[in-house]
C-alpha cells in the first residue's frame, strides 16, 4: 500500500467577524458576495498572528495587559479560512489531514460539509472521496468561538474549574489557552498545524501500529508492539519488525492469521535514551513490514526512543527525612534538576520553532 501526501499549507486565506455579525458561509463566494474583508492567513497560524501580521491588531501581543484587550476581542471571531488546490487525481481514497484545528469547526470541500470536529488535541482525517472533483477544489473552514460554543453545555452548581476558566471543563484545548499565572489568556483559534492532502494506492496495508517500551535497562528492553492490518484473514501473513541504531540491531518476524493483534518482544542490550548529562539521547530507525508469502505489501518506517520512566515515591516524608521521590530511568536512579515545563508560546503554531531551542537550555 503506497501513500502519497500532498502539502496544503500554502495560499490560505482568511475572513473573520465577531458572534452574532456572522453568517454560516459554507465558500469564499458567500464572503464576497457580502462584502467580507479578507486577508492573508498562514499555516501554520492562528488567528491572532495572522491579524497581527495583517495590521488589524496593531498593539504588542504580549506587552502590559494588552492581551486583555485583544483576546476579548479575538475570542469571539468566527473565523473562515480557505484555500484551493488542483488535482488531475480523485481516485486512491483521498482524504484531508489537519494535524491541529483549534477548536470547533465546521470543514466544507466545494462547498458541502465534509466534517465537523471539536477536538483541538487530535489529528483530524477526513474521507473526501465523494466531494472530490477533477481540477480545483475549495477548503472552506468555519471555525467558531470557543466561548460560544462552551455556553451549550450544562454547569451543575457542584463543578468548578480555574477563576474565569469554566469552558475549559467540556472544551479539548491546553487549559493555559484560558490563563495561568505564567501565560495570558489567549482563547485563540485557527489551523496551529500542517494540512494536507493524501492518497493511498493498493487495497491491503498497515492501518495502525503502536510501539510502547514495557521495561528498559542496559541488559535489556521489552516492547509492547500492536498493529491493525486491513487484510483478510489468512496463515501466510508475517509482519517483521526491524530496528537500527549505529551498531546495534534486532528484528523480529510475527506470523499472524489475524489482522489485529499485539506482540510482546524482548531485545537485548539495545542502545537506551537517556535524560541530557546521563548518557546518549538514542533513537532506532523501526521499520514495519507487511508481506504475504515473502512479497511485500506495505512498509512503515519510523524514529523512535527506547526508555523506561518511572516516579518512586512514597507520599509522605517524616522529621527524619524517610521517604522518597525520584525518577527511575531505564532502572537507574536519576536526580532531576530544573523547573516546571511551561507551554513554548500561548499560540501553538510557533512550537516547533521555539522547543528545540527549550531543549537546549536544559
Amino acid at each position: 500500500m503506497k501513500t502519497t501526501k500532498i502539502d496544503l499549507c500554502k495560499n490560505w486565506r482568511l475572513a473573520t467577524l465577531t458572534h452574532g455579525e456572522h453568517k454560516d458561509y459554507t465558500s469564499y463566494r458567500e464572503l464576497q458576495e457580502d462584502g467580507v474583508e479578507i486577508i492573508p492567513a498562514s499555516v501554520p497560524s492562528t488567528v491572532e498572528l495572522d491579524l497581527k501580521a495583517a495590521g488589524k491588531i496593531t498593539k504588542d501581543l504580549f506587552f502590559g495587559t494588552n492581551s486583555w484587550e485583544i483576546n476579548a476581542y479575538t475570542q469571539m471571531l468566527h473565523c473562515y479560512y480557505f484555500t484551493t488546490f488542483n488535482t488531475d487525481r480523485v481516485s486512491g481514497s483521498p482524504r484531508l489531514v489537519f494535524e491541529g484545528i483549534d477548536c470547533y469547526a465546521d470543514i466544507y470541500v466545494n462547498g458541502k460539509l465534509a466534517a465537523s470536529v471539536d477536538n483541538m488535541f487530535m489529528i483530524h482525517t477526513v474521507d473526501i472521496s465523494r466531494l472530490i472533483a477533477m481540477g480545483e477544489n475549495e477548503i472552506f473552514i468555519h471555525i467558531k468561538p470557543v466561548v460560544v460554543e462552551a455556553m451549550k453545555y450544562e454547569y451543575p452548581f457542584m463543578v468548578s474549574a480555574g477563576i474565569n476558566a469554566y469552558e475549559q471543563l467540556y472544551v479539548r484545548k491546553p487549559a493555559h489557552m484560558f490563563g495561568w499565572d505564567i501565560t495570558p489568556r489567549y482563547v485563540s483559534a485557527g489551523l496551529y498545524r500542517p494540512v494536507s492532502l493524501v492518497y493511498t494506492d493498493g487495497a491491503e496495508g498497515i492501518e495502525e501500529y503502536y510501539l510502547c517500551t514495557a521495561s528498559a535497562t542496559r541488559e535489556k528492553a521489552v516492547f509492547e508492539f500492536y498493529y491493525k492490518t486491513n487484510c483478510l484473514p489468512a496463515d501466510n501473513m508475517t509482519l517483521k519488525l526491524e530496528g537500527d541504531c549505529g551498531d546495534s540491531h534486532f528484528e523480529e518476524d510475527i506470523l499472524f492469521n489475524y489482522p489485529i493483534g499485539r506482540r510482546k518482544i524482548v531485545f537485548e542490550n539495545p542502545k537506551l535514551w537517556w535524560p541530557r548529562n546521563f548518557g546518549e539521547q538514542n533513537r532506532y530507525d523501526f521499520k514495519i513490514t507487511l508481506a504475504r508469502d515473502g512479497e511485500i505489501i506495505d512498509e512503515v518506517c519510523f524514529k523512535q526512543g527506547i526508555a523506561s520512566i518511572k516516579l518512586d515515591f512514597e507520599p509522605t516524608m517524616d522529621i527524619d527525612k524517610n521517604g522518597k521521590f525520584c525518577f527511575i530511568v531505564n532502572g537507574e536512579r536519576i536526580f532531576v534538576k530544573g523547573a516546571n515545563w511551561v507551554p513554548a508560546s500561548p499560540f501553538h503554531s510557533e512550537d516547533k520553532a521555539r522547543i528545540p531551542r527549550m531543549l537546549d537550555l536544559a
